[in-house]
């Protein structure tokens, strides 16, 4: 019982702060472990991938996950995550970013044009695989003022 009110206290938490924004966008999974490293710590590699998933049905969310190009040498994804039955949100959001038209080209520390509601956001694509350092970007449309935040990850 502890436990189920602990999860209900951490999804009105996460209602409260997202208040505003249309979706979080973040990256798909931490990195790209080899299958030696698999081998090796198949359970703590799966929990590392999970660090920007395993909350989405914890906290009755939605996600979906697409390509956005590559980044320090490999593929990179990102991930929208809405609210609760906001599904269509999430999968919008989805296909503008796959929409968009990128050079094919690797994005350290790169940003991709996204219109959204006739808005132009700037989705950054970013991550530093030496110490794991990510951006997290918030995205939403507060009182008509276009609305982005970011909160730096360390991993």
């Amino acid at each position: 019982m502890a436990d189920q009110n602990r999860v209900l206290e951490y999804r009105l938490t996460a209602r409260i702060e997202l208040e505003g924004f249309d979706a979080l966008l973040l990256p798909t999974t931490t990195d790209h472990p080899t299958i030696a490293e698999i081998a090796a710590d198949s359970i703590g590699v799966n929990a590392r991938l999970g660090t920007f998933s395993n909350f989405v049905n914890l906290l009755d969310m939605c996600a979906v996950s697409i390509p956005a190009g590559d980044a320090d040498g490999g593929p990179f994804g990102v991930t929208v995550v809405a609210a609760a039955f906001h599904d269509q949100v999430a999968v919008d959001i989805a296909a503008m970013i796959v929409d968009v038209e990128t050079p094919a080209m690797t994005y350290p520390v790169g940003a991709m044009p996204l219109v959204l509601q006739t808005r132009l956001w700037e989705v950054a694509a970013s991550s530093v695989h030496g110490n794991r350092r990510w951006l997290l970007w918030l995205v939403g449309d507060q009182k008509g003022t276009k609305t982005m935040q970011t909160m730096q990850c360390m991993m």
